[in-house]
């Protein structure tokens, strides 16, 4: 949290942390829309993980039996 603070007192710009972009009431707010992201870190793993969670929370939801 400290570390967003800090970019966002300083404005500077970290792919994949944080952006700077002037948007009105008409663009999108979330920083996620103006921020670069870095797949290159990314593995199987990564999207193995994120299916796995999403098919657990639908089991403990009981969504699925």
């Amino acid at each position: 949290m400290k570390k967003w603070l800090d970019l966002y007192k300083h404005k500077k710009v970290i792919s994949g942390l944080s952006a700077l972009e002037c948007v009105d009431w008409k663009d999108e707010w979330l920083c996620e829309a103006y921020m670069e992201t870095d797949y290159s870190s990314l593995c199987e793993s990564d999207f193995q993980e994120t299916i796995n969670n999403y098919f657990s929370s639908y089991i403990k939801n009981g969504d699925i039996k």
